[in-house]
């Protein structure tokens, strides 16, 4: 059973995760299918086009985003593609187990299809803003710009089948998942 968990820019999906690998849940952070596919040669080949850049050097990438924030679509179409088929490949490989996958775009891309439960991760404006600054002041502002490409937080929240507040401490969070896990099996 594949639970696709989402949640815009530092609502705590990571978090969540960390708190699922604890506990030896089946856990997968399509963030680590992005870094992979960054590393296939024709996924390098279409960024170093696309970007101008030489073996897809994130910095030029990142640099591109900044100048023209509509860039990132493009870099969506490139990459996506190669996640979709790790998530499948997982879902196949672990379909008779609770399987969860932190799947940041899961709403914009539709993969809520292919799930079979959905958790959206949820915390107030100001601790995401606080979260945000705290990560990297340097990327900062690609952050925002990021975020203008996916759903809001009250969207995401309304479409998922569950949803964490992570507006506390972790240990409220543990409790939270806890409950919504239990909602799953």
């Amino acid at each position: 059973m594949l639970i696709g968990i989402t949640g815009v820019i530092g609502s705590g999906k990571s978090m969540v995760g960390e708190i699922l690998k604890k506990e030896n849940y089946l856990f997968f952070d399509c963030d680590e299918f992005v870094k992979e596919a960054y590393q296939d040669k024709d996924i390098i080949q279409a960024l170093d086009k696309e970007f101008d850049c030489k073996n897809a050097n994130k910095q030029d990438i990142k640099n591109a985003i900044l100048e023209q924030p509509s860039k990132v679509l493009k870099l969506n179409e490139i990459i996506h593609p190669y996640v979709f088929k790790k998530i499948i490949e997982l879902k196949n490989k672990y379909q008779n187990e609770l399987l969860f996958m932190e799947i940041p775009l899961l709403f914009e891309c539709e993969l809520q299809t292919i799930c079979d439960y959905t958790l959206t991760v949820v915390a107030s404006k100001d601790v995401i803003e606080q979260r945000l600054k705290n990560r990297n002041i340097e990327n900062y502002s690609l952050m925002r710009i990021l975020m203008q490409f996916q759903l809001n937080q009250e969207t995401k929240a309304e479409l998922a089948d569950q949803i964490v507040e992570n507006t506390s401490t972790i240990e409220e969070l543990e409790k939270n998942l806890h409950s919504v896990i239990a909602n799953f099996k």
